[in-house]
């Protein structure tokens, strides 16, 4: 579970404990009790008192067969909502299939939640079989992708701020060589127009994003991810990335008239 904030007057902890249960469905889809007490750290009374709130609530569903609880209706309900009201990916699809088409490459679009990125859509290549192992909805840690990255380079000050010191509590990140990382591309963003990160996953893949900020000022980015023998730098540079800047300058501009 998040830490909570010991003397912020506008948090609510309890809220956060009952939020933290649902968060652990990111985890698997399927938890019992004592599972959500290993993943939220909360004693087991507790975590039965959120449990049964949350399933009568409509948010948790209790499957009677494996004794153990499901997300409910009201979170996918709500899931669904966000993504009607965004758009986004119906208006994005088209630019998408385009750029996976035409580069055989994935293509993502995604945006942030906490101190990870949300995977919104995903287009796979057509024939290149060195693809993104992720579906839509799930997350992708920020410091170790160019979606992180993009997203960073688009948010405003403050709210970068506070991401970059999040991340400076996870053990796994090497602080000093994501803090060169973040400068690079800021200055790679304002020379080119987007973000290249090099040999991700092990060495085997390479990117390029770009953010897209709507008129309500969200932020998603577009990034176009494949092997990092077919994406060589001077490819990513000359021909990659000015192709995802077009298609996310075409996506900001289709999202204002929709």
């Amino acid at each position: 579970m998040a830490a909570i904030p010991p003397n912020d007057r506008d948090f609510v902890a309890s809220l956060a404990k009952g939020l933290s249960i649902l968060a652990a469905f990111e985890q698997a889809d399927v938890l019992g009790n004592q599972e959500l007490v290993d993943l939220t750290g909360m004693p087991k009374a507790t975590v039965s008192r959120f449990t049964g709130t949350l399933e009568k609530l409509g948010y948790l569903r209790f499957d009677e067969k494996l004794r153990k609880y499901r997300v409910g209706g009201r979170v996918l309900n709500l899931g669904s909502i966000t993504m009607q009201k965004h758009g986004i990916q119906r208006v994005s699809a088209p630019f998408m299939k385009q750029l996976a088409d035409e580069l055989d490459v994935s293509v993502l679009l995604a945006t942030r939640e906490h101190s990870r990125m949300l995977l919104l859509e995903i287009i796979r290549p057509p024939v290149n079989q060195i693809t993104i192992n992720k579906a839509v909805g799930d997350l992708l840690a920020m410091e170790t992708t160019s979606l992180g990255l993009a997203y960073l380079v688009a948010a405003p000050t403050r709210e970068r701020a506070a991401i970059l010191k999040e991340l400076q509590r996870v053990p796994a990140v090497d602080w000093p060589s994501y803090r060169a990382d973040v400068e690079r591309v800021h200055a790679e963003y304002k020379r080119f127009g987007f973000v290249v990160s090099r040999r991700v996953r092990g060495g085997v893949l390479s990117a390029v994003a770009v953010p897209i900020v709507s008129s309500s000022s969200e932020i998603f980015v577009l990034s176009c991810a494949g092997p990092s023998q077919q994406l060589t730098k001077a490819r990513l540079e000359k021909r990659v990335g000015p192709l995802v800047a077009e298609a996310a300058k075409a996506i900001q501009r289709a999202m204002k008239e929709a």
